[in-house]
């Protein structure tokens, strides 16, 4: 929409910018994203990275997305991985922005596992979420420090963290980003 003297005019958007999106078949976005012209694998590496957002192509009506955080959980086998990904989506630092994470179960558990193993975790949990929810609603900072005691750990682990030649290193270049971020 156009204001009075003929320029652009933006409007707010909304306070919570944070996105879980769920693809069961990721497979179709690599797909997608090798496609002639199809900018999805620079807006995901954007996204990932923090960068504004835009749709540049709608007429007086582009689409700008700032602050937010992205986050996508995709579904794919590890044979359908390797088939579809390409060296480019290793090589430009697509496939590192995603957490890879091979799941397989040890054993058959008709009625499931012992869920009590569990407990020692859940009044902690329950406690940083309603922290979080406060912060949020009474507009505290969003962001957090770290302990002195929390800093040192996390500059002994990322120092000992080791870096990987070859395809292994450039699948796993941005371990710490992800670690920060779980």
């Amino acid at each position: 929409e156009e204001g009075p003297d003929g320029k652009p005019m933006f409007v707010l958007g909304t306070a919570d910018k944070r996105l879980m999106a769920v693809e069961r078949e990721f497979a179709s976005v690599l797909k997608k994203g090798r496609r002639e012209g199809n900018t999805l694998s620079d807006m995901l590496r954007n996204a990932f990275d923090g960068k504004p957002l835009e749709v540049v192509n709608r007429k007086k009506n582009s689409l700008k997305a700032t602050g937010h955080h992205v986050s996508i959980i995709g579904h794919i086998t590890a044979e359908e991985l390797a088939e579809n990904l390409k060296g480019s989506e290793v090589a430009n630092g697509f496939l590192n922005r995603f957490l890879l994470v091979a799941v397989s179960r040890s054993k058959k558990l008709p009625s499931g596992g012992n869920i009590s193993v569990l407990e020692p975790f859940v009044r902690p949990l329950q406690a940083a979420i309603a922290r979080a929810v406060g912060d949020q609603t009474s507009g505290a900072a969003k962001h957090r420090k770290r302990t002195p005691e929390a800093e040192r750990l996390w500059a002994e682990w990322y120092h000992s963290h080791p870096e990987h030649d070859g395809l292994l290193g450039k699948v796993t270049a941005r371990a710490e980003a992800h670690a920060l971020r779980l």
